[in-house]
């Protein structure tokens, strides 16, 4: 079993995967990334390859679900809830267009477009 990959923070991991992967946060950026814990359970994502997001960042699988994995940010337990595209979750060209026409907030953090994120919590 390999080791986990802990993160001291969540600016720290939200920098590698802009880095590493083309990835945006589908519901409840606003906490990110200095006002997590205590407000939400876990980070909706959708990413453009689960495995490249998974193993760049150091995801582990939970035992339920298709799409659920953790990570340790700031010493605590953090679930993901990773959707890509071709899974089904969302049609997969409105996934690519997500994805794609998202953009890096003020924060650092890569978001929907207004019109995307509006439809998309109304799906």
């Amino acid at each position: 079993m390999k080791e986990k990959v802990k993160w001291s923070n969540f600016t720290e991991f939200i920098k590698k995967a802009n880095l590493e992967c083309k990835w945006v946060v589908l519901r409840n950026h606003e906490f990110l990334p200095d006002n997590f814990f205590g407000n939400d359970k876990d980070v909706d994502i959708l990413c453009e390859d689960v495995n490249i997001f998974v193993n760049k960042l150091g995801l582990y699988k939970r035992s339920w679900g298709i799409s659920s994995y953790e990570s340790i940010i700031s010493g605590q337990r953090v679930s993901f809830d990773v959707r890509f595209l071709g899974d089904n979750y969302y049609d997969k060209l409105w996934q690519y267009k997500m994805l794609y026409s998202s953009f890096i907030n003020e924060y650092g953090v890569p978001v929907l477009d207004y019109e995307n994120f509006f439809y998309s919590l109304l799906y």
